[in-house]
Formats: structure tokens, C-alpha cells, sequence
């Protein structure tokens, strides 16, 4: 070994052992632990899942098997300490081994307090399993399911195709395209996400959309003096009065029906046949409806001959 070389040598040790003392007084991420187990199976899992989340995090607090043990078995607690506390105490002679290493321990406990039928179950909440929200809640459903069966990449792409949206479906196409189901799942979020820009996007209408919207809008529309249109119906414009009497309509409607004596009476003595005063016949007189009457006026003039009575006395 040259002179150089074993320079070189020393130099990337001391490097290293540097970095090594820097990293020793870095301070450990706080993670939060989780809560204590009592022995519930459904939780077995998150339990061992957030412990291990914790060792991975401070990896210099707990870095052998006899710290993660510590750890672990101080947050058990009722049934689940019940259950290891005839290990812990035995001797050590006769301490079992998934008291002494970790990966045999976290064998052992979800041996004992995990779901005995969990496989079922997990294949039941797939088969069932739906988009009813975003693709990506979905999805995590979908994996936290899928995790417990013992699948190929095959019938997991053909179920979680099986349970998105028709639109999603459409742009997705086919989940043979996809080699694993992590890309299929990906696709499937990204296209979701893109449709539901595009509702909430008014200006991405489609075309068809708008032009409908318009016609329904100018089927509707009505001019400002037809938006309430009445049936016609016929009116008699006002006639013209005259003098300081009243006028035609409001004569007729004060005369009302006049009877045969008092026809007689008016013949006898030259009066009007209408408004009954003299010094002018019917065709002539001003008070007499011009148009809405005439026919009531023209069975007024046509009146057979008779002989005059007298009144009574």
C-alpha cells in the first residue's frame, strides 16, 4: 500500500467517523405512540403498525430487539398483558423465544390477538367494496383490504377496476394495461381528479349543453309588455257624451227595461222611445248607445201597432 493511499484511507475514516458524531447529536424526530392494546382483535394490526412506525423513526432510541420489547410490552395492557405476563415471568431458562426477539414476538401476537377470519372478511369488503367518493378513498380502502389476501396482480386489477366510476371506467379503459396495481390505481386517481375539475369548471361545458340551455332560456323569454298575455276580447270604445247628462251607457244601465204601457205611453205623446224626453224622436237622440245597442234599440222601434190605453186611474 503506497503512502497515498493509506492517506486517502484515513481521510474517508475520519470523514465517517464525523458524520457518525453528527448524527449522534441530532436530535430523533417525535413521533406519537400509540394507544395502549387491551387485547381488541380488530386493532392488532394498527397496533403493531404504529409501533414499528416508531422504532423506524428513532432508530438510535430503539435499535435491538430488547428496547423495541420494552416499548411494546409496556403499552400493553388488560387481556394483552394477561397474556404475556406468565412469559415474563418465567425464568430465563424458560423464557420463550418470542419473548426475546421482535419478529418472533410480532409473530406470536398476531398469532394470538389478530382476526382469526380476517382473509373472509377482507375478500367480503372487496367484493363489496364501491367508488361512491373520490378514487383515492377508494383506493386506500382497497389496499388496506387487499393486504390481507394472499392475491396475484391479476384478480386485484380486475376488482378495483371493477368498483370505480362508470366515467373512470371510460378513461381507464382496461386494467390489463397495467403490469402492476400500483400504476392501475394511479391512472384511475388522476382521472378522477380531472373529471371532477371539469364539473366544477363552467366554462367546460360542452357545447351541446350550452346550446340547449339558450334554447330552453329563449322558449321562456317574453317581452316585458307580453309577459302576461290576457284572451282578446271584444270592447266597445266609450262613446262621445254630450250636454252635462249623463252618458249612453249610464242611461241604459239606469233605465233598464221599459215595459209596453210606457211604450204606448211615449208614442201617444211624441216622446223619445229611448230616454223618453221630447222635441226629438229615437233615431235622434244623443243619449242613446251609438254601436253596443243597436239591436236591443232596433227591437225598441219595432213594436206592432196597437191600440193606445189608457192608464189607470
Amino acid at each position: 500500500m503506497t503512502e497515498l493511499s493509506a492517506t486517502q484511507d484515513i481521510n474517508a475514516l475520519l470523514a465517517r467517523i464525523q458524520a457518525l458524531e453528527t448524527a449522534s447529536h441530532r436530535k430523533e424526530p417525535k413521533v406519537a405512540s400509540p394507544k395502549p392494546f387491551s387485547g381488541k382483535r380488530t386493532e392488532s394490526q394498527e397496533f403493531i403498525l404504529k409501533c414499528e412506525t416508531v422504532f423506524t423513526a428513532q432508530s438510535r432510541t430503539y435499535f435491538n430487539d430488547s428496547t423495541k420489547l420494552a416499548y411494546t410490552i409496556n403499552l400493553l395492557e388488560h387481556e394483552a398483558y394477561e397474556w404475556i405476563k406468565p412469559a415474563l415471568m418465567a425464568t430465563f431458562e424458560k423464557k420463550p423465544d418470542w419473548v426475546q426477539t421482535w419478529e418472533a414476538f410480532k409473530k406470536e401476537f398476531l398469532k394470538m390477538f389478530s382476526d382469526i377470519d380476517i382473509k373472509e372478511l377482507s375478500y367480503q369488503r372487496i367484493q363489496a367494496l364501491k367508488q361512491t367518493g373520490s378514487a383515492s378513498t377508494y383506493a386506500n380502502e382497497f389496499r388496506r383490504h387487499s393486504l390481507n389476501l394472499d392475491w396475484n396482480d391479476e384478480p386485484l386489477h380486475q376488482h378495483f377496476f371493477r368498483g370505480l366510476k362508470s366515467e373512470v371506467k371510460d378513461k381507464v379503459l382496461s386494467p390489463t394495461d397495467f403490469v402492476d396495481l400500483n400504476p392501475l390505481i394511479e391512472n384511475a386517481i388522476k382521472w378522477d381528479n380531472l373529471l371532477y375539475q371539469r364539473r366544477k369548471d363552467p366554462n367546460n361545458l360542452k357545447s351541446t349543453d350550452r346550446s340547449n340551455v339558450k334554447s330552453v332560456q329563449h322558449s321562456n323569454f317574453k317581452p316585458w309588455n307580453q309577459a302576461v298575455q290576457k284572451p282578446q276580447q271584444w270592447q266597445t270604445p266609450r262613446p262621445t257624451t254630450f250636454g252635462s247628462g249623463p252618458a249612453p251607457m249610464e242611461v241604459d244601465s239606469i233605465r233598464g227595461p221599459i215595459t209596453q204601457v210606457e211604450k204606448d205611453r211615449r208614442r201617444q205623446k211624441n216622446l223619445c222611445l229611448y230616454c223618453g224626453n221630447s222635441g226629438h224622436q229615437l233615431m235622434n237622440c244623443q243619449q242613446r248607445p251609438k254601436s253596443q245597442f243597436r239591436k236591443s234599440i232596433s227591437s225598441i222601434d219595432q213594436v206592432p201597432n196597437q191600440p193606445a190605453k189608457e192608464p189607470p186611474q
